[in-house]
């Protein structure tokens, strides 16, 4: 299968900003929308560009995505109560003993909502395994469910190990499966590790005079923020404790950092 050019799908070169990503991201999402568009094959348009925002932007997005290409993905690795801590390394079959390989390891995305991240949750993933018999002459597919515990603020490229869950063959140790934490977008927030980016649209007046803004929280609440003007397009506000939890310590969280953009009216024709 080809891979994937997630700058083409959003119609933005390799040096687009993070800004260019958003605005393509948002332009798209309009237009494909399965709510607004009926047409065959909007639907999975639309999952081709939010798989897309989810990917690109940032630099250690984009990092992230180059270094996957070459086989060496970044992330923090997380264990499983069968898991082991694995090296970085290219993918590629090992040996165990003197004569069994170990098959290459086998990924899948676990897509995690802000809110899953920001609460934790469990898992339960459903993968499909072939079973050959020991003398090879018949092979049967096998279900099996494993369970992952997500713990609050895990972040996207965390791997979650089951070490010898892949497919059973006489003579090879089963591959590893391994999860990769994914961020799913949401509709409002905008994830940078702990923090949470949130867009306010303010008009042009209100950048001038300044405005009084209702700034949502992930947990449900509104946040009022008395903004003075002139606001400049490079204007931020942090609101302290109010995104997500730290992976590291889960007691502490993130920041939720508001951000302005400025709606300029139409031009007369």
């Amino acid at each position: 299968m080809a891979e994937k050019d997630y700058y083409r799908l959003l119609g933005v070169s390799q040096n687009a900003t993070e800004e260019d990503i958003r605005k393509a991201y948002r332009r798209l999402a309009l237009r494909y929308h399965p709510d607004k568009n009926r047409a065959p094959g909007a639907s999975e348009k639309f999952k081709e560009i939010t798989e897309a925002y989810t990917v690109l932007p940032g630099q250690a997005d984009a990092r992230r995505v180059r270094q996957e290409r070459r086989g060496w993905p970044e992330g923090e690795i997380r264990r499983s109560s069968r898991a082991h801590q694995a090296v970085r390394r290219p993918v590629q079959p090992r040996f165990v003993g003197t004569n069994q390989a170990h098959d290459c390891e086998i990924r899948h995305d676990l897509w995690l909502t802000l809110d899953e991240v920001f609460r934790g949750c469990v898992k339960n993933m459903k993968v499909t395994r072939n079973v050959t018999s020991s003398d090879g002459s018949s092979q049967c597919r096998e279900q099996k469910i494993l369970t992952i515990n997500v713990k609050p603020g895990w972040k996207a490229g965390t791997k979650i190990r089951f070490e010898r869950e892949g497919d059973r063959i006489p003579g090879r140790v089963p591959a590893d499966i391994v999860f990769v934490v994914r961020d799913k977008p949401h509709q409002l927030f905008k994830r940078n590790g702990a923090d949470l980016h949130y867009v306010a649209e303010i008009s042009l007046t209100d950048s001038i005079c300044g405005l009084n803004v209702n700034v949502p929280t992930l947990t449900g609440g509104v946040i009022p923020l008395k903004m003075k003007g002139p606001i400049y397009p490079s204007a931020m506000k942090r609101i302290p404790n109010e995104g997500l939890p730290h992976s590291k310590e889960p007691t502490k969280r993130g920041d939720l950092v508001v951000s302005f953009e400025i709606i300029y009216p139409d031009t007369p024709k």
